[in-house]
């Protein structure tokens, strides 16, 4: 089966590099790049570096580089098929299916992802232009919310008819069986016709990691809405409720570069605290938090501070969501907020600042159970500080660092009087029990990572490119087509004496002849030589970058002109070509001298071209 290139291409364009990797390495940010421990080679200091802009990676210790489809292929050991797949099926593009002619089962995702932005933008609309859109805007200003804030996050309004939507749909040339698998209008029970699910609410759209919309949030407005004070999507072949974090693709680059999230419960409590400028802030949307979405969220980061209700409920879910999230190595803190507060309040009633001090004051989750158990007399008597203390060392057993467990074992017993020596035993015994349940849970062996994909790979060492050739090749493959042109039309490819470079060189010829948009990532699919992919890796990636604080007072160096740095590399090639012409005919003409030959012909030709030199040099 081939699979079209418009269609990897949308896979690569729907897929954030960092977010791949990030499951696999723990990295931090440096400048505009990432960096970590290489998962290809064994070192202990971080020499794996990934570009968020130009979708790459690179190793400066081993030399392994490539797209995202290449990280996947040498670290999960997949063919490039296995690879497009695997991340199709993440950004929720549908592939051709092998034997497969209809097109339109072969899209279906596709079209409910242009169906679910149809109705983003329709519901954007009946907020911002419609009279009765009216009602839900005057909503949201009451809220706190600024007209940016709404546009940033596409809040809407569904009309509030039972066919409103899917009037527009149909004129739109949905199908009725593909609006309800998407969840946007229901049957009738008679199966006579379909209505809308949302009428008459306030509407927030769900997004995907890539900021695709999937699904809605629907909170009602009106006083006459019988149903519940929300409602949502229900689950689709886009929408798995338990593996989406609302928020995530506005957050996730304010989680990397500060190095923690924020978890809240709700839609507003997020935007509010967004808009105050906490943007490292994502959602569970009013849902249990599951297991998957505390693994989604650990590939940006592995702190987590949750801010959830200081009411009964939003202790409990506190609870239940620190225990799941230290069971994934993630470190966990509480802020507790005053009695009858949530964040979206507080940042109303007292202001950012107010919000950041609770941040301040967060605590570690095991202080933060203690003080709930504390609250509630459990240590009122020696029965109650028994199961009480058993209950923390529970939690101390979720922890999977030896290190961490052994820290607040020691904790607890200098807190409330107890030999460490009773806690470990106590420890030991919720360990074993947490084994034994989980060779219970195991009903097949997971199979064993092949040891290859941690041993270093071969370099491959690259045959060596003269440094203007190299510094050409950076040049066009930074600024694609327009630079390939300018540097046809003052030379000659053949000016480009390395193999290695010529093969790199051949394949943005093709692609700029073809008059075809292309990249740098679309260049390492299209190299079959894995020392030719890293080779365009290295290129595109620097070692190096600016500190943030000559950034942060605005010393940045200028940059220099793309045009002045290739005329540079030109000249040089030019040079280097024309030394070495002139050196191979004064040696022509030295054995036609001795051969008693005429020689002028020579001499006027190294004239020519040492009058070519001089013009060179003078540009």
């Amino acid at each position: 089966m081939r699979i079209p290139d418009s269609t990897i291409d949308d896979i690569r364009n729907a897929t954030d590099i960092v977010d791949v990797i990030g499951a696999y390495v723990r990295m931090k940010k440096r400048g505009k790049n990432f960096i970590g421990l290489c998962p290809f080679h064994q070192e202990k200091t971080p020499s794996f570096t990934v570009s968020a802009e130009k979708q790459m990676f690179h190793c400066f210790g081993c030399g392994v580089g490539g797209n995202v489809f290449t990280f996947l292929m040498e670290h999960d050991k997949l063919s490039f098929i296995e690879a497009v797949r695997m991340l199709a099926e993440r950004a929720g593009i549908r592939l051709p299916e092998e034997g497969r002619d209809d097109r339109e089962e072969i899209t279906e995702q596709e079209k409910l992802l242009a169906l679910c932005r149809a109705a983003a933008i329709r519901f954007h609309d009946n907020l911002m232009t419609s009279v009765e859109g009216a009602l839900a805007l005057e909503y949201f200003r009451h809220r706190g919310l600024t007209d940016a804030t709404i546009a940033s996050f596409g809040l809407g309004y569904a009309m509030n008819s039972w066919d409103d939507f899917f009037s527009f749909a149909r004129r739109e040339g949905f199908d009725p069986a593909l609006l309800e698998k998407g969840g946007l209008v229901v049957r009738r029970e008679d199966g006579s016709g379909y209505y809308d699910r949302f009428r008459g609410r306030a509407m927030f759209p769900i997004t995907s990691p890539a900021g695709r919309t999937i699904a809605f949030g629907a909170r009602k407005v009106r006083e006459d809405d019988q149903l519940a004070k929300y409602i949502n999507s229900p689950e689709t072949p886009i929408y798995n409720k338990s593996r989406v974090l609302y928020g995530l693709s506005h957050a996730k680059d304010a989680i990397r570069d500060k190095e923690y999230a924020l978890l809240v419960e709700g839609y507003m409590d997020l935007i509010t605290l967004h808009q105050a400028g906490f943007q490292n802030v994502v959602a569970s949307s009013g849902t249990a938090l599951t297991t998957e979405q505390i693994q989604l969220l650990g590939r940006y980061t592995k702190r987590i501070t949750l801010v959830y209700d200081a009411d009964s409920a939003g202790s409990k879910a506190t609870l239940r969501g620190g225990d799941l999230i230290l069971e994934q190595d993630i470190d966990v803190r509480v802020a507790p907020l005053p009695a009858g507060e949530d964040p979206d309040s507080l940042i109303r009633k007292q202001g950012a600042k107010a919000f950041q001090e609770k941040l301040d004051a967060a605590t570690s989750f095991l202080e933060f159970r203690a003080a709930q158990l504390q609250a509630s007399g459990a240590f009122s008597t020696p029965e109650g500080k028994a199961q009480a203390i058993r209950a923390l060392v529970e939690t101390v057993g979720r922890m999977r660092d030896e290190l961490k467990r052994t820290f607040f074992i020691k904790r607890l017993a200098e807190q409330y009087d107890v030999y460490e020596s009773v806690l470990f035993r106590e420890l030991e015994g919720v360990l074993g029990r947490q084994q034994t349940a989980a060779r219970a849970e195991r009903s097949t062996p997971r199979p064993a990572a092949a040891e290859s994909q941690r041993q270093p790979l071969p370099t491959g060492q690259p045959q060596g490119i003269p440094p203007a050739e190299r510094d050409l090749l950076k040049l066009m493959l930074e600024h694609g087509s327009a630079m390939v042109r300018y540097v046809r039309g003052e030379i000659d490819p053949v000016l480009f004496t390395s193999p290695t470079a010529r093969a790199i060189l051949d394949v943005m010829l093709r692609h700029d002849e073809a008059g075809e948009y292309w990249d740098a990532g679309m260049i390492v699919d299209d190299l079959d030589d894995a020392t030719l992919k890293r080779i365009v890796t290295e290129l595109m990636i620097s070692r190096y970058e600016i500190s943030r604080g000559w950034q942060e007072m605005g010393s940045e160096p200028a940059q220099p002109d793309p045009r002045i740095m290739a005329d540079d590399c030109i000249a040089k090639m030019q040079l280097r070509s024309l030394d070495e012409r002139i050196a191979e005919t004064y040696r022509l003409m030295r054995d036609s001298e001795l051969r008693g030959e005429d020689i002028t012909g020579f001499k006027q030709e190294i004239l020519r071209m040492q009058r070519a030199r001089k013009e060179v040099l003078s540009r």
